[in-house]
């Protein structure tokens, strides 16, 4: 029998509970976290996103992207350097056809790139541990449940950083 006190409080539970909020399921998510470092000059960073956008719209790419048992996957790119500068993403973006495909290729191109073409971003040094961990940050806080969850990290350099955690005795 229904009973509109259990509705009311099985409806606040849920709604108080993030871990009951819809997620969208995807073949995978996928972080490519790119060094935005000082050592990336804005030619190679320009580079970067010419290649990463071109890949995007290769024919083999995008029939694998679709080729999944979902036909799609969330993908985010995130910029990183040392811990001590901000992570810059272009936010979680579904791809499952063309159109989303070339949509998110031309966004590639011009990511953080300002209307003359110059970088907006870079600068300190090659901290790739706050890379990751930024990467796993996203995938945990994201609207998405992927059948694989994946971070493909980019850099041209040795770490110049090093975080240090205390041991668990």
């Amino acid at each position: 029998m229904f009973r509109p006190l259990n509705f009311l409080i099985l409806s606040i539970v849920l709604a108080l509970n993030p871990a009951s909020a819809a997620s969208e399921e995807v073949d995978l998510e996928l972080v490519l976290a790119m060094d935005a470092s000082g050592s990336i000059s804005e030619q190679d960073y320009i580079l970067q996103l010419e290649g990463t956008a071109s890949a995007f719209l290769h024919e083999e790419i995008r029939a694998a992207i679709r080729s999944g048992p979902l036909g799609k996957i969330a993908v985010n790119i995130m910029l990183w350097s040392d811990a001590a500068f901000p992570k810059v993403s272009t936010g979680w973006v579904v791809l499952d056809d063309d159109f989303s495909i070339i949509a998110f290729a031309n966004t590639i191109r011009g990511f953080q790139l300002g209307k003359d073409g110059k970088v907006l971003i870079g600068g300190g040094g090659t901290g790739i541990g706050s890379g990751i961990k930024e990467a796993l940050r996203l995938i945990e806080n994201n609207r998405y449940d992927g059948l694989r969850k994946t971070i493909d990290e980019s850099g041209d350099g040795i770490v110049t950083e090093f975080e240090f955690s205390p041991r668990a005795e």
